[in-house]
Formats: structure tokens, sequence, C-alpha cells
């Protein structure tokens, strides 16, 4: 599953989306609680931020928010999750197309 940064953040303008996101690490949480015992991994991705239109919106006010809540002080590389997150996965997933 693919989580998000806004799962863990209060960021203002994304509520609906942050909420969205809450729900996939609560879902995550309680499925890998109820399948571990049969021996099933239950994981989720949170990959940080990345240079989308949705981030740009968030961080307009201050755009070194981001930055505080990230190791990393650059935006993500649309290569990086999906390498990271195909393995497990039956087909590869796809960066969204500019």
């Amino acid at each position: 599953m693919i989580a998000s940064m806004t799962s863990l953040f209060g960021i203002p303008s994304v509520s609906a989306y942050g909420a969205a996101k809450s729900a996939v690490a609560g879902l995550t949480r309680l499925l890998a609680t109820e399948f571990s015992p049969h021996g099933v991994r239950i994981n989720a991705i949170a990959p940080g931020w990345f240079d989308t239109a949705l981030n740009r919106q968030a961080f307009a006010g201050d755009p070194a928010d981001w930055r505080r809540s990230c190791p990393a002080p650059r935006w993500g590389a649309w290569e990086s999750p999906w390498t990271s997150a195909t393995p497990p996965c039956t087909s590869a997933p796809q960066p969204p197309s500019s």
C-alpha cells in the first residue's frame, strides 16, 4: 500500500487527501495485526515529498515547510518509490504522467 507523509503531518489545504491516506495507514496496521498470525505481511510505504501540483499548493505559503519534516533536503524522484515498491507487487505501478 502507498501511504503518505500527510498521514503523519497536518498540512493545510489537503485535508481530504490527508484523511484518506491516514485511513490507508490505519488499514495497513489493522490488516497486519489480523493476518500476521497466518504468516502474511502487510506493509505500506510513505515515500516522502514529491514535486506535484498538490504539494506545490500545500507548501505555497512556506516552501521550506516540507524540508523540516523530511530528512532528505530534496523532492523525491518518481523512479525511487516505484523501484522499492515493485518487488512485492504483481505488476509494476507506473508514475503519473505529467
